[in-house]
């Protein structure tokens, strides 16, 4: 496994403690084409021998309007529900059929009066009707408790977002009038085409929160405008651990707004921007920023945007005392091969090699010599390749 996956594997894996008193009932992965009432009886029949239930996992099936009624009928009794753990279960389903079994599974939670720590609904390709069959719970009582909120690679899009946003801001709303802040800790929402106008719309709520402790919006489209926005709302939320942008076009700007806000980051663990275009421009203005900011850093992925020599050395150089660090990638930047020993060079000279990732895919340009003789004259000729696999020419002596 590669250093990014592994820093993937650990964006993914955060989340909220779990009380050891939780009781699940789960049908992960069963691959359960659900239509009708009767083909939801065996769910239904487990959430009612559960009582007490806390956790209910249906990943990997399909759940139809009359089946997710009876889940949601069901759901009524469980006031101590609170892990709803939906990803992946509306495969092959209409887009016109999801807000009503939305909607069904809603109302056995409101009808419940049970206090939501977690919502997952990932992998479902709702798209903005999906969000219509959510309103109602989002702005509920049900969502004042929530801790972890999980929307990745739903197509959420602009008006999806601008939804959402409009639901969450509500409930926030609500709950300080009653008296019970809402405290969301993790937000996820990756591949929705947010763009710069959803990502605007998200940044609103997430302004308000301030609670944030992780944050993850990659492969979403986003520039700098909706950066800007980003970042504005980052600020507001200084217990802030985890920032996932990789795959957006942040360039050089943006990534100059998030170098804006790192100093008031005091808990920043991870900080993912691989493959946002930030540019040497960039890097440095981060680079700027971390040297004496971030001080319990541990993963930091600048990897695949452009970075040359200059602003490579200045983010080695911006770890020197970062103690907790345990990853630097830097992979598939425009080192070279001699800008790629440098870099090694100087992250030794630190005592912290042992922490960078692998330089394989460096995208440097660099000039190999090659020499020959010719009638007893010696030319050389410069070679345009890779930094790696390097290739072998005739030595001096040849």
């Amino acid at each position: 496994m590669s250093a990014v996956d592994n820093l993937i594997q650990k964006l993914a894996s955060a989340t909220v403690e779990e009380d050891s008193k939780d009781k699940e009932v789960s049908f992960v992965g069963k691959a359960l084409t659900l239509d009708t009432e009767e083909d939801a009886a065996e769910i239904v029949k487990a959430i009612e021998d559960c009582p007490g239930l806390t956790t209910l996992q249906l990943e990997g099936n399909t759940v139809g309007i009359p089946a997710a009624k009876a889940i949601g009928k069901a759901l009524e009794s469980q006031p101590d529900f609170k892990r709803a753990l939906w990803k992946d279960m509306f495969t092959r389903r209409d887009k016109t059929e999801i807000p009503q079994a939305l909607s069904h599974l809603s109302k056995g939670i409101m009808t419940a009066n049970a206090k939501l720590v977690v919502l997952d609904l990932s992998d479902n390709a709702f798209g903005p009707r999906g969000l219509v069959g959510l309103q109602e719970l989002l702005e509920s009582p049900c969502c004042y408790t929530l801790e972890e909120l999980h929307f990745n690679n739903n197509g959420l899009g602009i008006q999806g977002a601008k939804l959402l946003s409009e639901s969450i801001c509500k409930c926030i709303e609500n709950s300080r009038r009653a008296g019970t802040p809402m405290k969301l800790k993790i937000f996820v929402c990756g591949r929705n085409r947010l763009e710069n106008d959803g990502a605007i719309s998200v940044a609103k709520f997430l302004k308000e929160l301030g609670t944030l402790e992780s944050v993850a919006m990659p492969q979403n489209g986003i520039y700098s405008p909706g950066i800007k926005a980003l970042s504005d709302a980052f600020y507001a939320n200084s217990g802030l651990k985890v920032i996932n942008l990789e795959d957006n076009s942040l360039t050089e700007k943006g990534a100059q707004y998030i170098a804006e806000c790192i100093p008031s980051l005091l808990h920043l663990q991870m900080l993912n921007l691989g493959d946002c275009l930030v540019r040497t421009g960039g890097a440095i203005a981060l680079a700027n920023a971390l040297e004496d900011g971030c001080p319990e850093i541990r993963n930091i992925n600048l990897g695949f945007n452009e970075i040359d020599i200059t602003g490579g050395l200045a983010i080695a150089d911006a770890v020197e005392h970062k103690e907790n660090l345990e990853t630097l990638i830097l992979n598939g930047n425009n080192f070279g091969e001699g800008g790629c020993e440098e870099i090694k060079d100087r992250m030794k000279e630190l005592g912290k090699l042992k922490y960078l990732g692998s330089l394989s895919e460096d995208e440097g340009k660099t000039f190999f010599r090659l020499i020959y003789k010719v009638n007893g004259l010696t030319s050389e000729h410069g070679v345009i390749t890779k930094c790696s696999p390097k290739l072998n020419f005739l030595n001096d002596n040849s």
